[in-house]
């Protein structure tokens, strides 16, 4: 009876704070300038390379990279915050390591980032 007294006094209250996956916010952004981005292409290919339907070959350049190469740069940016451990969320506020770190902070913001909000937008520019 004592040990559950214990517990019940040491414990706290639980957190599903988790963080932002940062990949959440960028990709609904990439699939809205991805359009634009093949039809400048397009016009661009016919102009300057004369060539008559290069339509296939500019969408296929250019989603292949997109779809595979948004997620692995997550997959790698995710695996450089986890060799950096938590640094970021022990670090003082006025700390300038800070400023160095918070690019590591790109694929995903840490829990605490409400005593930081300047790091949403920081994050996003690093994107």
């Amino acid at each position: 009876m004592g040990a559950v007294v214990a517990l019940h006094c040491a414990a706290s209250p639980a957190s599903a704070d988790i963080g932002l996956p940062m990949l959440a916010v960028v990709w609904p952004a990439m699939g809205v300038l991805l359009g634009p981005g093949v039809l400048v292409e397009i016009v661009v290919a016919r102009r300057l390379l004369r060539e008559p339907s290069p339509v296939m070959a500019v969408i296929v350049a250019n989603l292949v990279p997109t779809l595979a190469g948004i997620p692995l740069t997550w997959l790698c940016l995710v695996a450089c915050l986890l060799l950096t451990g938590s640094l970021l969320s022990l670090m003082p506020n006025h700390s300038p390591l800070l400023w160095i770190m918070v690019p590591f902070y790109v694929a995903w913001l840490p829990p605490g980032v409400e005593r930081n909000q300047w790091w949403i937008p920081v994050a996003l520019m690093a994107c």
